[in-house]
């Protein structure tokens, strides 16, 4: 029970102080909203500043409970200063008692559903992998560390930092709580808007489907962020739309900022800040007024919150934006080859039409991680919307938000564009038909030749129908938001869902409530993966770092161990693939080409790509240079180089088989690798030792006769190969050379040979659970 009680401080002083930091902003901008609209964008518009506020702190490694609890005092104190409890005057149009019983009956009913679960212990994927496993090493290390061996610590971490200020309170279930605290606004949000234009229906419709869709369900009852962009990015748009109508610039300022935040939680949100300018200076520039002040306004709003992702990264791994634009901006932490194969991947899902992708995406859930729900089937009625003008500036959103989605075909992406699409589609079924057929009728029935007193009968049914119009209109909305509910209710998915579908599956009250311990309920949610973390901790020291081959990772978020997975940087993968060396000799450098030429005195050597007979990815493991002497070694002073992928150069004159420079990504022409002896050596001949498969690599071997001045030496080249090698300890002394004093395996292939050849590798096993072993590398 005093868990408990941890856990619902932690989330709930994060969502007061973020209401309290909103509510400060909001009144000292004086914006003219009504007193519903200023509760929930205070809650936003406040995350995005606890969240930038959390991040510095961060960044000055202040992360300590009295630090967030001094922050915490200040805004709540600043908030009852200014009485921020008193209701402004204004107020929305009264909701219809059919469509308040209609919203409330079904967002508490989803509501608790989804507050049990956020408060039962963390069991996600993503969440358990790395969203809180980054925020208990911050927590740990009171700060950001120097993170470059994971990819996920360069991505946006806006919502980690307000993950990170519950966690240290309540830790992983108040993480997950505040996603919840997203999900249960995102709905009034969109009520907000659709009573703002006049159109309740569409606002209870709209916000209920997005409510109810199944993949919000269990994004937004986990340490996720993707409802969180939603929400944030409909603010965004409703906002403009505020905006729009009152030509307020003050208005500008928590655009922008949110606008920032929506990047700030994900990359995918980028396109949020130059939606928000483009829109805020295109209404101007229509109106012959002066565009330049808004448009600064809003982006140098947004900068607030975008620039320290990009600083943060920049200082650590090279590349603001990293993962991606690798070849723009080249860094030694994430190959462009791995870059491209995830994007690649990301792109398909193993889809082969669109068909596929809407059926996944909307009934099946399986391929693309969860799914919308059957209703958003209905999303071409959303086209009808157009005629009116709240339903253009709808589409227009839901098009621009959609944009992003072809990077990544996971259902979750496509949340930012469906919070638009619902209510357009609401919009399109009851506005757009109901309200079309009703003008059609009414037109039609009010032809001025039948406006005779003979007539009138007609005018009365006129009339009638379009009370019977609208009337039915109102129902197909509430049908549609009712039937998406019950489809959408845990136990109903399985009815045309796949199997394996990513959604909620139960409701775990005694979870919930610590009836049944953390670790019990863990153990039966993640399995031999949750207990193996916890013995990694058990059995490992602090500081320890663990290599897994794997590419599914155990849940970190229950470890505290550095835990390096195969595909999260560019020095994992190649750790990994010189144990891989040992299984296929298609990784051994058994190709030797010998490059033998008259004696000359030269500076340096260059090894020069001159073509390839296919795309290919150059490497070389080793560079042997000899003079009439012997083989010269390599010195301290040499001074070694190589384009592209220079960092791992020196691996290419280390000595050991299964190590290797590799130029990381495709290239035709114009690798190279060379190296300056700082004083001129006599030399006649140079050893290559390479893959089997760079054949198709063309070499040209240069000297440098004089200060980087490099001309082709005339040589002869001999080819020969070598039988396969025993790389065992080669591999395990550049793990210990990384300082990786574990190996966690579980690759089929893998586990019977280290299983029967420990002694032979150096390393002794720990434990096992399940397919996964622990080895201690010796």
């Amino acid at each position: 029970m005093k868990h408990l009680i941890y856990i619902l401080f932690g989330w709930g002083l994060t969502a007061i102080v973020s209401w309290c930091a909103g509510k400060l902003l909001l009144r000292r901008l004086s914006l003219h909203l009504t007193w519903q609209e200023e509760e929930v964008f205070a809650f936003l518009a406040g995350s995005a500043c606890l969240g930038l506020a959390v991040f510095l702190m961060a960044a000055l490694q202040l992360v300590y409970k009295a630090a967030f609890l001094g922050l915490s005092i200040l805004v709540i104190a600043g908030a009852l200063h200014m009485r921020i409890w008193r209701r402004r005057a204004e107020s929305l149009p009264p909701l219809p008692l059919r469509w308040k019983a209609l919203f409330l009956s079904v967002w508490l009913l989803f509501g608790g559903v989804y507050f049990l679960n956020a408060l039962a212990p963390e069991a996600s994927p993503d969440g358990t992998v790395y969203h809180l496993a980054l925020v208990a090493r911050y927590a740990r290390e009171h700060g950001f560390p120097l993170i470059t061996n994971s990819f996920f610590a360069s991505l946006p971490q806006g919502m980690e930092m307000l993950f990170l200020f519950a966690f240290v309170w309540g830790r992983h279930s108040a993480a997950a709580l505040c996603t919840g605290t997203y999900l249960l606004v995102l709905p009034w949000l969109i009520l907000n808007y659709g009573r703002r234009i006049g159109m309740p229906a569409v606002g209870v419709a709209g916000g209920l489907l997005v409510f109810t869709a199944p993949v919000a369900g269990i994004a937004g009852t986990s340490a996720y962020n993707d409802v969180a962009l939603a929400a944030v990015v409909f603010a965004v748009f409703s906002l403009l739309d505020i905006w729009h109508a009152q030509r307020d610039a003050a208005i500008l300022v928590p655009t922008g900022l949110l606008a920032g935040f929506a990047f700030a939680i994900k990359y995918t949100g980028f396109v949020a800040a130059p939606y928000a300018a483009c829109f805020a200076a295109y209404t101007l520039w229509r109106a012959r007024k002066l565009v330049l002040r808004p448009f600064l306004l809003v982006t140098l709003s947004a900068a607030i919150l975008i620039v320290p992702t990009l600083v943060k990264n920049w200082i650590v791994v090279r590349n603001p934006v990293s993962p991606f634009l690798n070849r723009l901006f080249p860094n030694p932490y994430v190959h462009v080859s791995f870059e491209e194969e995830i994007t690649k991947a990301l792109r398909s899902y193993q889809m082969h039409s669109p068909w596929e992708v809407v059926y996944e995406t909307t009934t099946g859930g399986y391929r693309t991680g969860g799914l919308l729900g059957p209703v958003f089937l209905l999303a071409p009625l959303a086209l009808l919307a157009i005629r009116f003008d709240p339903g253009r500036r709808l589409l227009l959103a839901a098009l621009v938000f959609l944009l992003p989605y072809p990077l990544n075909l996971d259902t979750r992406f496509l949340l930012p564009a469906a919070t638009f699409l619902a209510p357009g589609i609401a919009m399109g079924l009851g506005g757009g038909t109901g309200i079309g057929l009703l003008v059609a009728l009414h037109g039609f029935l009010s032809w001025p030749a039948r406006l005779s007193w003979r007539s009138r009968p007609d005018i009365w049914r006129a009339n009638a129908i379009s009370f019977h119009v609208g009337l039915g209109s109102g129902i197909a909305i509430a049908l549609l938001g009712a039937c998406h509910a019950f489809l959408s209710w845990p136990s109903h998915i399985n009815w045309y869902a796949h199997r394996y579908a990513w959604r909620l599956v139960e409701t775990p009250v005694r979870a919930a409530f610590r009836l049944e311990s953390e670790d019990q309920y863990l153990s039966r949610r993640i399995g031999d993966g949750y207990r193996l973390a916890r013995f990694i901790e058990q059995a490992t020291p602090p500081g320890s770092r663990i290599l897994t081959l794997s590419p599914v990772a155990p849940p970190a978020a229950y470890c505290a161990r550095e835990i390096l997975v195969s595909f999260y940087s560019a020095l994992n993968a190649r750790l990994c693939e010189n144990l891989y060396a040992q299984f296929n000799v298609a990784l051994q450098p058994v190709r030797i080409l010998t490059f033998r030429f008259s004696p000359q005195a030269l500076h340096g050597l260059r090894l020069a790509e001159t073509g390839s007979t296919k795309p290919s990815t150059p490497s070389i493991n080793e560079v042997h240079v000899f003079g009439p002497s012997g083989e010269l070694q390599p010195a301290r002073d040499w001074h070694l180089d190589a384009r592209p992928f220079p960092w791992d150069v020196g691996l290419a004159f280390d000595r050991n088989p299964v190590t290797r420079w590799d130029a990381w990504q495709e290239t035709r022409s114009g690798a190279w690798v060379e190296a300056d002896f700082g004083t001129k050596e006599v030399l006649n001949s140079v050893r290559l030792e390479t893959k089997p498969d760079q054949t198709v690599v063309q070499w040209e071997l240069q000297g440098e006769t004089a200060p980087r001045k490099w001309s082709a030496l005339r040589s002869t080249i001999q080819e020969a190969y070598l039988p396969a090698m025993d790389v065992r300890r080669a591999a395990i002394e550049e793990l210990k050379r990384n300082g990786i004093r574990y190996l966690l395996v579980d690759m089929p292939f893998a586990a019977a040979e280290f299983r029967n050849h420990a002694r032979e590798w150096g390393i002794s096993p720990l434990g096992e659970f399940g397919k996964r072993t622990l080895y201690h590398v010796e």
